[in-house]
């Protein structure tokens, strides 16, 4: 490995640390929010937004990150794979938004691009907790798959990622 390769491995570290220190922070900030809200229906509309994101995020590394994982020769995302895997996570916590927590989250949050930010900022704490938790592991089944194989799977997750195929 060239240092090129060796100061974008090291790049993808720091930006996995930059990432998962924002989550956190974004999960205190909404905590704080939740505990500040006295309406309870405000407190739920953050519970689910929580759990749209914990959902979206499991979803996510089940159809599609892991058999990228098991799949590529370095068991690893590729950077762009990993932006697909959080935007498509991210819409998809979105999508599963009730259309009038939508407007809530609008409301409270300044706007409906605030209320998909807060939404993003959620997942990507979910990812950060995940790989914490251990849970992007690599599919067992793609791992041991022939190269053909591999590329099936990679060309999947590919499309659902809405990446472009080989």
């Amino acid at each position: 490995m060239d240092w090129t390769g060796i100061a974008g491995q090291i790049i993808l570290y720091l930006l996995g640390l930059i990432v998962g220190s924002a989550g956190i922070a974004v999960t205190r900030f909404i905590n704080a929010r939740t505990k500040g809200v006295k309406n309870g229906i405000l407190s739920n509309l953050l519970g689910m937004v929580a759990q749209a994101a914990g959902d979206a995020v499991n979803a996510t590394f089940q159809t599609a990150v892991n058999d990228l994982k098991a799949a590529n020769s370095d068991g690893k995302l590729k950077a762009e794979e990993a932006k697909a895997a959080a935007a498509h996570a991210a819409r998809s916590a979105w999508d599963a938004l009730a259309a009038d927590a939508k407007a809530d989250l609008g409301k409270l949050f300044g706007g409906a691009g605030a209320a998909q930010a807060v939404v993003a900022q959620a997942v990507e704490s979910k990812v950060a907790q995940a790989k914490a938790a251990g849970i992007a592991t690599p599919s067992a089944s793609v791992a041991s798959a022939t190269p053909e194989q591999k590329q099936k799977a990679i060309d999947a997750a590919h499309v659902q990622l809405g990446l472009s195929v080989k």
